[in-house]
C-alpha cells in the first residue's frame, strides 16, 4: 500500500512491501550474474578447466585432447596422440 511521507515540503509517495519484494529480486539478479561469471572464469563459455578434456582408450594407445565447450565460429584443437605401433605406412586406421 502506497503511503505519503512528508519530507519538508516534499510529499513523497513509499510502498515499503514493493521495495522489499524489489531488494530481493535485485539479489536473486546479483546471485545469477555471479554464478554466470564464475562458470565462465572456469570454462562453461570458452577454454578453461571446465571444458579441457582428455580421453584415452583403454589400451593407451589412443589419446584425444579436445574442449568441450567451443563458440560458434571460434577456433580450437583437437589432438590425437597414437603409440607407434598402431601407425602402418604413416597412417592410422
Amino acid at each position: 500500500m502506497i503511503t505519503p511521507h512528508r519530507i519538508g515540503d516534499l510529499e513523497v509517495d513509499e510502498d515499503i512491501e514493493f521495495q522489499e519484494r524489489e531488494w530481493k529480486v535485485q539479489r536473486v539478479g546479483w546471485a545469477l550474474m555471479l554464478v554466470v561469471i564464475v562458470l565462465a572464469l572456469v570454462g562453461l563459455f570458452g577454454t578453461g578447466p571446465l571444458s579441457a578434456v582428455e580421453r584415452e582408450a583403454d589400451d593407451g594407445t589412443l589419446v584425444l585432447e579436445y574442449q568441450r565447450f567451443v563458440r560458434h565460429g571460434g577456433r580450437t584443437t583437437f589432438s590425437i596422440a597414437a603409440a607407434g605401433s598402431q601407425a602402418e605406412n604413416g597412417e592410422i586406421e
